[in-house]
């Protein structure tokens, strides 16, 4: 391609990319500048009708703690208190047994409401009921109540007080709009493209969850955000919002993007007339140029062609002032300097190959050193290539596998280095292929074993290091491993001694536990009301101890293998029936609501460790009474077949703090817990779920679970559909009392 049309061809690129980047910028910060001032007008909305609601419900309150403060409130007094106060329809007074005494309206005296919110919650303070159809009224409706004596001073209000506040559209064009909805996503006023939407169409919205999700329990601030999403009407708006905190409800505000935008575009076609002015003018002046710039080019080429067949006294010498003289003159300078190099050429070879063997050998010098490092170094070391071929390896590496050093080199490292898993036989080289791939530290999986020529197992632990050239790639990877045979028998010994040290703790614990019953019972003479309550504390101290104890003897006998596993046929339904009312003291002391989901058709009997079985699932569920929500806790027990998955899946599910993402990886380690368990929970080792896993993995089963922080957790057990798996050993687990 000639230089004149590579010329033309840049500058129209020249052109093209500047048009397009001041297009797009230009286009982006139209766009950015007039989202920020909606954004601006939206927040300001809802921030100003907000902090207006507000101070409705905190006016509406500081009226009816007014009217509380009349000891005795007659019917005309009520009638008079609802008149006088704007939005109030009605005003009664519940007596300490919940049964309305005195109300505004005549025909509602002598009903019950002693199960009502309203009545419920405002017996020592003044609380707003969430909106709701009252069936009695056939009104949209929310209460305010408050002590009042011995019972409570109730006033309902007309939702529809609200849609004043929010009907306002100034500024929001034709399709803005503000409305109301409540922490269950119910819209509970106006909405300008669904008719009678109170209290019945779900706002399903990012801008409400968005909402709803940001204020937590340790943050009580103001919060406000603004977004682009898709409305109610899956229709994409600008919003914003603005959460009450008192009544936990989202005002928002919305306008549609299509509209808000539209001066963007308008200014898009005035850029665009005038771009394609400018190109015009522009692809003149790049014809102009590019003549101008190629003539003395192509000059200068077809001198330097003359040059290159050997005739170093032409000259391509030009008088020109501009780059292209000095270029030519520097072309002839450069000849005459070509012409005296060749003159000392083979003193400068001769030089350089000296200089080059000298370097060579200092290559090799390095290369032996570090050669003589790794081979020195305690622990096993080999290289490979990216094609995983063996470049490098010391004599420990192999001598643990049973070769030489010669006889390892070039070859495949999986012919020479077999590292499995000890628990299947399986290949394990996803830590070597995944540092070559990533270029990244990897490490060896746990419980791994190096299969050495003669069939010997050597337990090891290693990582690998990718290699890397000047430019960062990787060209292959390091991988250092030790004998950790030692290492397993000091675990060893260390999981016997906390056996023996559980055994011998667990005699003295339970004569304490005896000694105390008998000082509780009065044998050795009455104990007075202060030795009673630390006999008390004694005593719960000394049952957590033998708990502990328990569940450490449990765990030595699950880690060394000595756990019996006796299945028989049994109803899986029946065992979580029994563990649920087991636990009958711990629901009613949390509060909690547990469900069970049984399955839709009868299960048959299924070959299970009753024990065992029992241990896991008192475990998960005892968990998720404990950590679930302090008021209004929710646990659902569930089991179901699985036909395509061959199994029985028991799943455990709350509603209460969940698990960090950044600790998800630990929850099956031995004395793990989460700060925020230790939080809400004082008490725990940290040994039920581990000891859950050990017992459904020992019984060829699964366990596994979901969680998100704040949104609760999910637990899941499989069994295969033929049942636990039967094993011989020597201990049984202790029990926990689960029925």
């Amino acid at each position: 391609m000639k230089i004149r049309i590579k010329l033309i061809l840049s500058f129209l690129s020249i052109f093209m990319i500047a048009a397009v980047i001041i297009g797009i910028t230009m286009q982006r910060t139209n766009s950015r500048i007039l989202k920020e001032q909606i954004f601006a007008h939206l927040a300001t909305v809802v921030q100003s009708r907000g902090h207006h609601i507000d101070d409705f419900l905190e006016e509406q309150k500081e009226k009816i703690e007014i009217a509380a403060t009349y000891q005795e409130l007659s019917i005309e007094e009520l009638k008079e208190i609802e008149r006088l106060n704007h939005g109030f329809y009605e005003v009664f007074i519940i007596d300490s047994n919940g049964i309305i005494i005195t109300s505004s309206n005549e025909s509602r005296i002598g009903l019950d409401r002693s199960t009502d919110d309203y009545f419920v919650n405002a017996r020592d303070k003044t609380y707003i009921k969430d909106a709701y159809f009252s069936e009695i009224s056939k009104r949209d409706s929310f209460a305010i109540s408050t002590p009042h004596g011995d019972g409570v001073l109730v006033a309902k209000i007309d939702l529809h007080i609200f849609n004043d506040i929010t009907k306002d559209k100034t500024g929001l064009g034709e399709t803005g709009e503000v409305y109301l909805v409540n922490e269950n996503e119910y819209a509970i006023t106006h909405l300008l493209f669904e008719e009678e939407a109170h209290l019945k169409y779900k706002v399903d919205t990012i801008n409400t969850k968005h909402c709803l999700g940001t204020i937590t329990t340790e943050e009580h601030i103001e919060h406000e955000a603004i977004s682009v999403f898709p409305d109610y009407r899956g229709i994409n708006v600008l919003g914003a919002h603005y959460h009450l905190e008192e009544m936990n409800w989202c005002l928002l505000a919305e306008i549609d993007e299509k509209e808000a935008l539209a001066p963007i575009m308008n200014n898009l076609w005035n850029y665009l007339i005038l771009i394609t002015a400018t190109f015009v003018a522009y692809i003149l002046s790049a014809l102009y140029l590019s003549r101008m710039i190629s003539k003395p080019i192509e000059e200068l080429h077809h001198g330097i062609k003359v040059i290159e067949k050997g005739n170093l006294n032409h000259k391509l010498g030009s008088t020109a002032k501009d780059e292209i003289g000095i270029l030519s003159r520097s072309f002839d300078a450069m000849t005459e300097k070509l012409k005296k190099s060749y003159e000392g050429l083979e003193n400068k070879v001769k030089k350089r190959t000296e200089d080059l063997a000298l370097t060579l050998e200092k290559i090799v010098r390095e290369k032996e050193k570090t050669e003589t490092i790794i081979h020195s170094i305690g622990d096993g070391i080999f290289v490979v290539d990216k094609n995983l071929n063996i470049t490098l390896i010391n004599q420990i590496a192999a001598n643990m596998v049973g070769c030489e050093v010669r006889n390892c080199i070039g070859k495949k490292y999986h012919e020479v280095l077999n590292f499995v898993y000890e628990e299947d036989g399986t290949v394990n080289d996803k830590f070597i292929k995944n540092a070559l791939a990533t270029g990244e530290i990897q490490k060896m999986s746990n419980h791994t074993v190096l299969i050495k020529k003669d069939g010997t197992k050597i337990p090891v632990s290693d990582s690998a290091a990718p290699l890397k050239d000047k430019d960062g790639n990787v060209i292959g990877c390091v991988v250092v491993f030790m004998n950790v045979t030692k290492k397993r028998e000091i675990e060893r010994m260390k999981d016997e001694f906390v056996s023996i040290a559980s055994h011998q703790l667990k005699t003295p614990l339970t004569a304490i536990s005896w000694f105390i019953e008998v000082l509780n019972k009065g044998d050795l003479g009455k104990l007075n009301k202060k030795q009673k309550e630390y006999m008390k504390d004694v005593y719960q101290s000394n049952k957590r101890m033998i708990k502990l104890v328990n569940d450490l003897l449990n765990v030595s006998r699950l880690d060394t293998g000595m756990l019996k596993i006796e299945p028989k046929p049994m109803q899986f339904e029946k065992i979580i029936e029994d563990v649920i009312e087991g636990q009958e003291i711990l629901i009613a002391e949390k509060q909690c609501k547990v469900t069970f989901e049984k399955p839709k058709k009868k299960l048959p009997a299924v070959l299970l460790d009753e024990s065992l079985i029992k241990q896991v699932v008192h475990n998960l569920l005892t968990n998720a009474i404990r950590y679930s929500k302090p008021i209004k806790g929710k646990v659902l027990i569930k089991l179901e077949l699985r036909d395509k998955n061959k199994d029985y899946l028991l799943t455990v599910s709350d509603n209460g703090i969940g698990i960090p993402k950044n600790k998800q990886q630990r929850i099956f380690e031995k004395f793990f817990r989460t700060d925020e368990a230790q939080k809400m929970e004082s008490e725990g080792s940290g040994l039920g779920l581990y000891i859950s896993k050990m017992i459904i993995k020992s019984s060829g089963g699964q366990i596994w679970f979901e969680s998100e922080k704040n949104k609760g957790a999910k637990f899941y057990v499989s069994i295969p559909l033929e049942g636990m798996k039967q094993k011989k050993g020597e201990k049984i687990l202790i029990n926990k009392k689960v029925n």
